[in-house]
């Protein structure tokens, strides 16, 4: 019973061991390609929150250094009167949010290294993996800064909306404190699920009436669980 535990012990062992290397390659890999990769998925929020939100119209995004860090930008003209006829804000106001940019890339690094340090995995499993986890990580960065920036000009604008404006609130909470990590983890584990092939059943070998009985009893099949 100890040979099963030690085994196990040695795998996960072998995979932490694994996982330093392979992260630092990953990030190394995106240093190089990260501003290219960020730059796609700003193009992707702008579509995704005008679809969202036609009144909200997108002037302009990029990426912008702070404090020697890469944010990216995006300014908003708000076509929308607010609910609450006092609040400041106006029908086509002009809102600017940022974000820090390499947010947009830390599921993938997660995602990619994990892949990669993982035991027991062929060339062709990692790469089968690799392309499985592409969409879900799009439909990860749809759920991120888009809805954080929605948010925050809803807050401003639909003040009436507070059940829903709340529940992004906690959303976003849950995004800052943790939740894009653990939202990555979930994505390897799916990738690696659907990398692996489903066990055939083992179909049983056809049984001749005169063969011995392959319940151990002696006698021919035909006169033990063939009759049964």
């Amino acid at each position: 019973m100890e040979k099963p535990a030690k085994s196990h012990s040695v795998a996960f062992l072998s995979f932490f061991i694994r996982l330093v290397p392979a992260s630092l390659f990953v990030i190394a890999i995106f240093y190089l390609i990260g501003p290219f990769y960020i730059k796609g998925h700003l193009k992707l929020f702008k579509n995704e929150i005008e679809l969202l939100h036609p009144e909200y119209k997108v002037l302009s995004y990029d990426i912008t250094k702070i404090n020697q860090l890469d944010y990216i930008q995006f300014l908003f003209q708000v076509n929308k009167t607010p609910d609450d006829p006092a609040s400041s804000a106006k029908k086509g106001s002009k809102i600017r949010l940022k974000g820090q940019a390499s947010t947009i890339c830390i599921a993938s690094i997660i995602v990619f290294s994990l892949i990669l340090a993982w035991p027991g995995l062929g060339l062709k499993q990692r790469l089968k993996a690799s392309l499985i986890s592409i969409p879900m990580l799009f439909i990860h960065s749809s759920l991120d800064y888009p809805i954080i920036f929605i948010t925050d000009i809803e807050s401003v604008y639909s003040s009436n909306s507070i059940v829903l404006n709340h529940i992004r609130e906690i959303w976003n909470h849950s995004l800052n404190n943790g939740g894009r990590q653990f939202l990555a983890v979930l994505i390897f584990l799916a990738a690696i699920m659907l990398t692996f092939p489903r066990e055939k059943e083992a179909i049983p070998e056809r049984v001749g009436r005169n063969s011995p009985c392959p319940c151990g009893s002696g006698k021919k099949y035909k006169h033990c669980c063939l009759s049964q």
